[in-house]
């Protein structure tokens, strides 16, 4: 009975404790704010009520029931603290319908926070303006495009830090590449188009793009746009548009941590992992392209690859929930392996990975209607019925250890052409020692 009342404590203890709050800034136009924010178990939480602020519509706190609503045009947006909905009011005819978030919505410090990549497309409908997340503690609120539509480019922001946009909107849907050179200067090309522009070249000499050029024809395009810096680095802002993008240009913040890509992976590494990137990418699909056939298997995302020097011991840690991740340790293998027999250590640690998430992304028909409704949830310590939810979208990550395991160290050594635990002498030693010993 004891125990059961201090784990009753800890639980209402853990639903009540609160997170450390930062700020997110948000752009608007030529103006500046802060809005309150905090990172849990990696999803970004905003003020719901200062957010609705800087958008223009007011809001509504109740005390009793901790809900707060926000008074669209014609909507009405309710959030209630500790529950995973939103619930949408029409004024008119008070119809309600339910938008479910893959987390709960927090209470702290008197205010309602709700998880922000999972509700921007539903506050930029209610709205009627577009908010782009630019980075993990920056925003960018416009105001309504369908004003620009006749525009081709137009530079959405120039601020103090030299941030760049640029609108491009094509005539037609075409297909477009970039390819940037060692002299500060990014090409755009585009096939089946043609290009006008209405604005004056000087217009986009400001910021960090130094020069902009046009070479265009009845069937083909190459917009040329050179920076003042090779710390000067871009991406790709999708709209609701086919049409339609946005080019960011951005100061490059100073990092120990590089990106590198291949069809099916997304390495994440330091640079002094560097003479391992093309190896451990080229390992990790070569192991890929052997499972897919034999599971069946589809992949939906990229598989993040994580390298870390951390530790004492080289070994892999996978999940698969809110996304596909495996975090590789790059240091020689413990002692106890070097009785095992395998082919290449890095690709024989990353055969053993890769496993875990086939299997346990692989979904039943079951889980493609739980997905599709509720995504990957994680289990939150604040919100005990989100293991409910993930046990439903993703049954196998929860089978037991022996299982997961056992299949890996299987197929571990099926990839290694023999080569592993399964015929290593460390465990024939093992079952050895437990008969020798009765």
């Amino acid at each position: 009975m004891f125990r059961k009342l201090i784990l009753l404590f800890l639980l209402f203890y853990s639903l009540g404790a609160g997170q450390e709050i930062s700020n997110i800034s948000v752009v608007e136009g030529n103006n500046k704010y802060l809005i309150s924010s905090y990172n849990f178990q990696g999803s970004i939480y905003i003020s719901l009520s200062q957010l609705g602020d800087i958008l223009g519509y007011k809001s509504f706190y109740n005390e009793n029931s901790k809900k707060l609503t926000v008074y669209f045009q014609d909507l009405e947006l309710d959030a209630i603290a500790s529950n995973p909905y939103l619930l949408i009011k029409e004024k008119n005819t008070n119809n309600i319908e339910t938008f479910q978030l893959p987390t709960s919505i927090h209470f702290n410090k008197n205010e309602i926070f709700i998880p922000l990549n999972a509700t921007i497309n539903l506050l930029s409908t209610l709205s009627g303006k577009e908010i782009i997340i630019l980075s993990p503690n920056k925003l960018f609120i416009t105001g309504n495009l369908a004003e620009e539509r006749n525009k081709l480019f137009s530079v959405k922001l120039s601020n103090e830090d030299s941030d760049t946009f640029l609108q491009i909107k094509m005539l037609k849907h075409a297909k477009y590449s970039i390819r940037r050179n060692q002299e500060n200067e990014l090409y755009i090309f585009f096939r089946n188009t043609s290009i006008d522009i209405e604005d004056d070249k000087g217009f986009f000499q400001q910021g960090n793009v130094k020069d902009f050029d046009i070479i265009s024809n009845k069937e083909d395009a190459i917009i040329k746009i050179k920076f003042d810096s090779s710390a000067v680095a871009y991406e790709i802002i999708e709209t609701k548009s086919s049409n339609e993008f946005i080019l960011h240009f951005f100061y490059r913040v100073e990092s120990d941590w590089y990106e590198k890509e291949s069809e099916h992976f997304r390495l994440i590494y330091r640079e002094s992992h560097a003479h391992l990137a093309n190896h451990i990418l080229s390992s990790a699909e070569n192991s890929l392209k052997r499972l897919i056939p034999i599971f069946d298997y589809n992949p939906k995302e990229k598989i993040i690859i994580n390298t870390y020097d951390a530790s004492d011991y080289g070994f892999g840690a996978t999940t698969n929930v809110p996304q596909n991740y495996i975090r590789l340790e790059i240091e020689a293998f413990e002692p106890g392996y070097e009785v095992v027999p395998y082919n290449e250590r890095i690709q024989w640690l990353l055969s053993h990975e890769l496993v875990h998430v086939v299997v346990n992304d692989e979904e039943s028909y079951m889980e493609t209607v739980i997905r599709d409704l509720f995504r990957k949830v994680p289990p939150e310590k604040t919100q005990p019925f989100t293991t409910i939810y993930s046990v439903l979208g993703n049954f196998t990550r929860y089978t037991p250890r022996w299982y997961q395991e056992g299949i890996a160290v299987f197929m571990e050594t099926w990839l290694s052409g023999g080569y592993g635990r399964t015929l290593g002498s460390f465990d024939e030693m093992y079952f050895r020692s437990l008969i020798l010993e009765g």
